[in-house]
């Protein structure tokens, strides 16, 4: 594919696009790195991006929630990732 868009685009390869691609792939990356352990151990668990789908949600109602009165600014933080902790130790368990 960078074969591909490189031919296509001339100011595609880069210094600073290289740089974005890197970035936006770093977070699939560590998550893809983390489910590896457990396919290798022969179990398969798909529930590592709709854990973190909530979680991502969640911190984005927590954060910039100027309706209610639930604004918890960087506090919100710490309850996504306490809330995907919890429920990725509940689909652990099951």
């Amino acid at each position: 594919m960078v074969l591909v868009f490189a031919s296509l685009t001339p100011n595609f390869v880069s210094a600073a696009n290289l740089q974005a691609i890197l970035e936006s792939a770093a977070v699939p990356a560590v998550v893809t790195i983390g489910m590896t352990f457990v396919l290798v151990q022969g179990s398969i668990d798909l529930s590592g991006e709709g854990v973190a789908s909530l979680a991502n949600i969640l911190l984005s109602i927590l954060i910039a929630n100027s309706v209610t009165a639930h604004d918890l600014g960087a506090g919100a933080i710490v309850v996504a990732l306490a809330a995907g902790l919890a429920v990725g130790a509940l689909n652990g368990t099951l």
